[in-house]
């Protein structure tokens, strides 16, 4: 039974999408194929605050000879490994049905961590092959589907599996897709690298965070740019870490422990929250990540947002937007990026456009510019649509993903 899978699509967000038909080389149907499958390369990021780029390159090429290294020409601290497949597995007898975000993991060769498991479809005993599968219904068409993900060795007996609440449930040994172990290394465990997108690594290097700096990165999330502003800082300053999730904070002072990362100050709060829960403070600089529609993340299965959901996802980062702005701590001088990892013109450029307008900020040149430019919209000048990143993941082999520099007038 070969893959490829292709991801089905609600018919909205198709229809947000049109735009890509005009771009150059591209067409929906290649973005379409892009996003059913992982790509040809995995990145992790080096801690610099522990190892340079050139002796994490020759560490990871020893330890983990099974394995493809190379190095990234548009952001030093990047390594990029490879990615196979797609890789030939068959249904097994024992079946349990996992969610959505842990099956597109999981045919990546992720293992089946506790939360994702939802229910054993047979009895089963401890040490016993399963397949692993996820079930949905697709809103537009009441249609039903199952997607079989990977194969792997179960850790617990079916009647068990349910109760237990972290850790591994399932070893996968056989996926769709092969993707480098990195959080089993013990580069990782060490502290010395992180898994992270390379389009994210870049929206922390235009942001530009110097040493002593004052930031406040909003919608923190576990931290992946956090620590990256971090090592850009030397650990030094002060980095606000907002996020309204308690176990994402959780996750992020893990990750700066690992790393050992001291300049960042975690605040579980929401955004409407910040003004009245932060101390007065000046940031020099403001990373704003909010929660978006995620349409350049890959591999998907399936992207089930209506308009309306789409549209939520805009009315709500312009709340966060309205937020940060009313804080107090953006002045004349400060420097924001706003980055998202869908590529709809409406939650990038059109949020851009609108913010201007309503809180006097300008677009500046983010100076490093791999990628593509913005999209054209009514009231933004070639100049400054020029001066935008986009990353396609059908031109550029990445995840999608949006980013703005901006500036308070």
């Amino acid at each position: 039974m070969l893959f490829p899978y292709t991801c089905l699509i609600h018919p909205d967000a198709r229809d947000r999408l049109r735009f890509l038909e005009t771009l150059e080389n591209s067409s929906f149907n290649a973005y379409h194929d892009a996003i059913s499958n992982p790509g040809q390369w995995y990145h992790v990021r080096v801690n610099t605050l522990k190892a340079s780029p050139k002796s994490m390159l020759g560490i990871l090429r020893q330890n983990h000879p099974g394995w493809l290294f190379a190095t990234d020409a548009s952001i030093s601290e990047a390594i990029k490994v490879n990615v196979s497949g797609p890789n030939e597995i068959q249904g097994l007898a024992n079946k349990i049905e996992v969610d959505k975000f842990a099956a597109e993991s999981i045919a990546m060769s992720a293992p089946l961590f506790a939360p994702g498991f939802m229910r054993a479809m047979n009895k089963f005993a401890s040490g016993e092959m399963v397949s692993m599968v996820t079930r949905f219904t697709t809103s537009w068409d009441g249609q039903q589907h199952e997607v079989h993900c990977g194969n792997g060795q179960a850790m617990y007996p079916s009647n068990a599996m349910y109760k237990i609440g972290k850790g591994v449930a399932v070893a996968t040994s056989q996926s769709w897709f092969s993707s480098p172990p990195v959080q089993d290394w013990d580069e990782f465990k060490d502290g010395l690298l992180v898994d992270q997108n390379l389009p994210s690594m870049l929206a922390a290097k235009v942001l530009d965070p110097r040493e002593g700096d004052v930031v406040v990165d909003v919608c923190c999330g576990a931290g992946g740019k956090t620590t990256h502003l971090a090592q850009l800082m030397k650990n030094t300053g002060t980095i606000k870490a907002i996020d309204r999730s308690s176990k994402k904070i959780q996750r992020l002072q893990e990750r700066a422990a690992r790393m050992g990362i001291t300049c960042v100050q975690p605040v579980t709060t929401r955004s409407e929250r910040m003004k009245h829960v932060l101390e007065p403070i000046k940031a020099d600089k403001v990373l704003i990540d909010p929660p978006c529609s995620a349409l350049g993340l890959r591999l998907k299965f399936y992207i089930d947002e209506s308009a309306r959901d789409l549209d939520n996802y805009r009315a709500n980062q312009e709340r966060i937007w309205d937020n940060v702005m009313n804080a107090g701590f953006v002045v004349p001088g400060t420097r924001l990026v706003y980055c998202t990892c869908t590529i709809t013109v409406e939650e990038n450029e059109k949020l851009i456009e609108r913010v201007i307008e309503k809180h006097g900020l300008k677009i500046v040149d983010p100076s490093i510019n791999p990628g593509h430019p913005g999209i054209a919209v009514e009231t933004l000048s070639r100049k400054e649509i020029s001066q935008m990143i986009r990353f396609y993941p059908h031109l550029d082999d990445t995840i999608g993903f949006f980013i703005a520099v901006l500036e308070k007038e």
